[in-house]
């Protein structure tokens, strides 16, 4: 989708850096990718709590959950799932903006809805779901350096 030519982008006083470092963190989205039922969700979650003990502000995007809210009106057609990774990518984009490590867990079947998620994002990690090395993760994702962009396989 273009950027609507007719609707002027907003822009506030408050940065997406000052609302990171009110967090003390830096903001990062983690994609968890993989087959449905491959434990994409229970590794999100996993993540979630160990950030959440570590005093860390995150949010989970969880492919079902968007099916029942966002996404409801889409089917599972290959425009259709291009069209849900890009909604879920533009809301991970708002939410890394508010300073918050985003956790998606989504199917995302096709490269080039992968890469415009990367696209929109300074501080990216694609986890393909047969990674289950949470503390390798987690230290991994702790310490990427800003405007880095990282990846742990060729997807």
């Amino acid at each position: 989708m273009k950027n609507n030519k007719f609707t002027p982008l907003q822009y506030f006083d408050i940065s997406s850096q000052k609302r990171a470092q009110i967090k003390n963190q830096e903001p990062k989205c983690v994609w968890l990718t993989g087959l449905s039922g491959s434990g994409k969700s229970t590794l999100a979650n996993a993540l979630d709590k160990e950030f959440t003990q570590m005093g860390m502000h995150t949010y989970i995007l969880d492919g079902d959950n968007i099916r029942n809210g966002l996404c409801s009106d889409l089917e599972f057609d290959d425009k259709d799932r291009h069209e849900n990774i890009r909604r879920v990518a533009e809301v991970s984009r708002l939410m890394f903006d508010a300073g918050l490590i985003v956790i998606c867990a989504f199917i995302s079947p096709f490269q080039r809805d992968r890469n415009f998620a990367r696209s929109l994002l300074l501080r990216f990690l694609l986890i393909p779901q047969w990674m289950s090395l949470l503390k390798e993760i987690l230290r991994v994702i702790i310490r990427m350096p800003k405007k880095a962009s990282l990846r742990t396989s060729r997807g």
